[in-house]
């Protein structure tokens, strides 16, 4: 019975940090999930522990399946981890470029959602860092917000001190393909050559290949996710969004 209890007792763990990580923290939502699985993985494993008594064979074999297919996952989960990480770290070496990119996420109201401010700091030192240079911010207003990702950052960057003249807004791409076309469509018009493409440290990687599928090269800029857990539950998410745009082309 302890042999059947411990698991149990585990799983049990799992859902209540899951249903914690979902509804009493906001943005946790796929370290929700995360654990939600883990939970049911214990649980089903426990349970066909119990059942060798009546079904040992097919209890045994299932088994046997369920931990082969947790290993071909983990395999392939820290192979895919690897890229995302290391395309993520490559970006922080950036460079200079004509103008930066900088693409969208979520904003509360008319103010920048944390991610969005990660973002927007990187840009501001950015483009401290090279003052010729100028800035289009790309994003359209989603349906629970009150202002533009871009024209939110664009108040953004002006108030903290950008010349507004620098910073030249496109409203109306709703995901980052969109983002990159639509800004790449205004970087030429303008005459810029060469481009840097700023977005969150664990969207570096995908980011990456939108822009080449594009048809650009782009220098790469990771704005940091400053806090330990949201940086975890959003390089996991990362895996399934990179694996899904692998496997459809879509993101």
């Amino acid at each position: 019975m302890k042999r059947i209890a411990t698991p149990l007792i585990a799983a049990a763990v799992c859902f209540a940090a899951g249903l914690f990580f979902k509804f009493a923290l906001r943005g946790y939502s796929f370290a929700a999930y995360a654990f939600f699985a883990v939970g049911a993985f214990i649980a089903t494993l426990a349970a066909l522990k119990a059942a060798e008594a009546k079904h040992a064979a097919f209890a045994r074999t299932a088994r046997r399946v369920l931990l082969c297919g947790l290993a071909v996952f983990l395999v392939a989960l820290a192979v895919t981890e690897g890229f995302i990480i290391s395309a993520a770290v490559r970006a922080e070496d950036d460079g200079p470029a004509d103008c930066v990119i900088v693409l969208g996420a979520g904003v509360d109201g008319t103010r920048p959602s944390l991610s969005l401010l990660w973002r927007l700091r990187e840009a501001k030192d950015w483009l401290d860092r090279y003052p010729e240079a100028s800035c289009i911010v790309t994003g359209s207003q989603g349906p629970d917000e009150l202002i533009s990702e871009a024209q939110c950052m664009f108040t953004w960057l002006t108030d903290a001190g950008i010349a507004p003249e620098r910073v030249i807004m496109e409203d109306m791409a709703d995901d980052t393909e969109q983002n990159l076309r639509y800004s790449f469509a205004i970087a030429e018009e303008r005459g810029f050559e060469t481009l840097a493409v700023l977005t969150a440290d664990y969207h570096v990687c995908r980011a990456a290949l939108l822009a080449k599928a594009n048809g650009r090269q782009a220098v790469m800029v990771a704005a940091p996710t400053a806090y330990p857990v949201l940086r975890a539950n959003y390089y996991l998410r990362e895996a399934f969004g990179l694996w899904y745009y692998k496997l459809t082309g879509r993101i």
